[in-house]
C-alpha cells in the first residue's frame, strides 16, 4: 500500500518537477534580481549562463553564480519604452504649480501711462497667478514631452521561478513530500 502511495505521489509531482526545470530567463537577458542572501535588491544585470539550479549574472569583466533557491524575485526586461505622456504630464504639473507661485509673487498693480497702457496686465493677484500657470504649464508640457521622447526606460515582467519538489523516505517507513517555490 505504501509503495503505491509513493508511486501515486511521484506521478502527481512529475509535471511539477518537469515544469520546474525550465530556465527562468534566457542567456543574455537583462534582468532585475532580488536575492537578499547575496545583498542583491532589484539589481539590474545580465544573465551570463543558466544552470540547472543556478544562474550566472554579471558581465564579461565580473560574474557570479546565484542559486535559484536564493532568488526571491526575478524580473526580465521586455524592452525599452518612451515615456512621452508621463513626462509631459509631469512637466505640465510642475509648470502649473511653479506658474501659480511665480504669477502670485510677481504681481504688481498696473499704473497706466497712456492709451492701452494696462491692456494685457493682470487686474489681480489671482489673475496673475492664473496667467503664470497657463504660460509655465504650457512650457512644462512641451519640455516634458521633449524629455519623454529621449527618456527610454525598461519595462519589466516577473519571471516564473522554479518549483522545488522532493520525496524522501522517513525512518518510520513513511514518506515526506516537500514542495517549495521561491517568490
Amino acid at each position: 500500500m505504501k509503495s503505491s502511495l509513493a508511486v501515486l505521489a511521484l506521478a502527481m509531482l512529475l509535471p511539477v518537477i518537469a515544469g520546474g526545470q525550465a530556465p527562468p530567463a534566457a542567456v543574455g537577458a537583462r534582468v532585475r534580481v532580488t536575492a537578499p542572501s547575496h545583498d542583491l535588491e532589484r539589481e539590474t544585470t545580465t544573465i551570463m549562463d543558466v544552470r540547472g539550479d543556478s544562474i550566472v549574472i554579471g558581465d564579461r569583466h565580473a560574474s557570479r553564480a546565484i542559486a535559484l533557491t536564493d532568488v526571491t524575485a526575478l524580473e526580465v526586461s521586455t524592452g525599452k519604452r518612451r515615456q512621452v505622456l508621463r513626462d509631459a504630464g509631469l512637466g505640465l504639473g510642475i509648470g502649473v504649480v511653479a506658474g501659480l507661485v511665480v504669477g502670485a509673487v510677481t504681481y504688481k498693480e498696473c499704473v497706466s501711462t497712456g492709451i492701452m497702457g494696462c491692456w494685457l496686465a493682470p487686474e489681480s493677484r489671482t489673475e496673475s497667478a492664473a496667467w503664470g500657470a497657463v504660460v509655465l504649464g504650457a512650457a512644462g508640457l512641451v519640455t516634458g514631452a521633449i524629455v519623454g521622447l529621449f527618456d527610454r526606460t525598461d519595462q519589466w515582467a516577473s519571471a516564473a521561478l522554479p518549483v522545488q519538489a522532493a520525496i524522501r523516505p522517513t525512518g518510520a517507513g513513511g514518506i515526506n513530500v516537500m514542495l517549495s517555490r521561491a517568490f
